[in-house]
C-alpha cells in the first residue's frame, strides 16, 4: 500500500513539474529569430533619419510576430517598446513597457524608459492599480519585486520539495523524534508552498482577468457616454500614458475605469489595449 502511495505522489509531482517547465525555455529557432530582429533594430540607426520611424515600426511588428506565437518575455516586450518609441508610437511603447514589467519588475531600464516615454509609474508590474488588491499586496510585499516566471519557478520548486518530504516521511518510524520534526516541517512547508501558489494565482487574477488600456494621445477628453455629444467626464483632460481598465465597449468606443472607480468612455483610436 505504501509503495502505491509513493508511486502516486511521484507521478503527480512529475506531471506538475513538467507542466511548469514549459514556461522557461524557447526553441533554437525562436532564439535565432529574436536575434535577427534585434540585429535589424541595431541597423536602423544607420538609415537616413526620414526612413527610421517606418523601419522601427517594421521591427516592432516583427517582435509582435513572436508574441503572436505565444512567446512571453520581459526582454522581448522591452525591445518592442523601444522600437515603438523610436517609431513615434508612444502609446504602444508604454503598453509594451508595462507588459515587460510583469516579467522583469526590478529592471531599472524598463522603468526609466517608461518614465521617459511618459507612462505612469504606478504600474509596478501589475498593469494598472485598479487591478490590484491593496491589502493583499501589503501582505504579499514581494509581489511587484519578482517576475511572473520566477514566481512560477519558486512555486514548482517548493512543491517539489514538499512531495519529496512527503515521500521521505513514509520511510521514517512513526513516533520517533525525527518523525515529529519532519511532520512539523511538512506542515510548515505546506503553508510556504500554498503561499507561493496563491502568489502565482494572484498574478493570474490581475493580469488575465482584466483587460487594460493606455491613453495614446495627448490630453484625451473622455466622455460620459459613447458619443462626442455627451459631456466631458472630467474637468481636466487625461494625459498620454494614463492607464485604465477596460470594462466594456460599444462600437468604436471603450468604457474605461480610471483610478478610484471613475468610469468614462473614450474612442478606441485614442488608446492602446494590452
Amino acid at each position: 500500500m505504501a509503495r502505491c502511495y509513493i508511486f502516486f505522489i511521484l507521478i503527480c509531482f512529475l506531471i506538475f513539474l513538467s507542466s511548469g517547465c514549459g514556461l522557461f525555455g524557447v526553441s533554437f529557432e525562436v532564439e535565432r529569430e529574436f536575434n535577427l530582429i534585434q540585429d535589424e533594430f541595431d541597423l536602423v540607426g544607420s538609415l537616413p533619419a526620414a526612413e527610421q520611424p517606418e523601419a522601427y515600426r517594421r521591427v516592432a511588428v516583427k517582435y509582435q510576430s513572436l508574441l503572436d506565437k505565444g512567446i512571453r518575455s520581459g526582454q522581448l516586450y522591452y525591445n518592442q517598446g523601444n522600437a515603438w518609441y523610436y517609431a513615434g508610437e508612444r502609446g504602444r511603447a508604454i503598453a509594451a513597457y508595462n507588459l515587460a514589467l510583469r516579467y522583469l519588475p526590478s529592471d531599472t531600464r524598463i522603468r526609466a524608459n517608461l518614465r521617459f516615454a511618459g507612462g505612469a509609474n504606478d504600474v509596478a508590474g501589475s498593469g494598472f492599480v485598479g487591478g490590484r488588491v491593496a491589502v493583499f499586496e501589503y501582505l504579499f510585499f514581494w509581489q511587484n519585486w519578482v517576475g511572473v516566471y520566477q514566481k512560477v519557478f519558486c512555486s514548482v520548486l517548493f512543491s517539489a520539495l514538499f512531495f519529496v518530504v512527503c515521500v521521505l516521511i513514509l520511510f521514517v518510524r512513526k513516533g520517533g523524534r525525527f518523525y515529529r520534526y519532519l511532520y512539523r516541517f511538512i506542515i510548515f512547508w505546506f503553508v510556504v508552498t500554498l503561499v507561493a501558489a496563491i502568489s502565482v494565482g494572484y498574478d493570474w487574477y490581475r493580469f488575465d482577468c482584466f483587460s487594460y488600456a493606455v491613453i495614446a494621445v495627448d490630453d484625451a477628453q473622455p466622455r460620459k457616454g459613447n458619443s462626442e455629444q455627451y459631456d466631458k467626464a472630467f474637468t481636466q483632460p487625461v494625459p498620454l500614458g494614463t492607464n485604465a481598465i477596460v470594462i466594456g465597449e460599444r462600437g468604436e468606443w471603450l468604457h474605461l475605469r480610471f483610478g478610484d472607480k471613475q468610469d468614462a468612455w473614450l474612442q478606441k483610436s485614442q488608446v492602446v489595449r494590452y
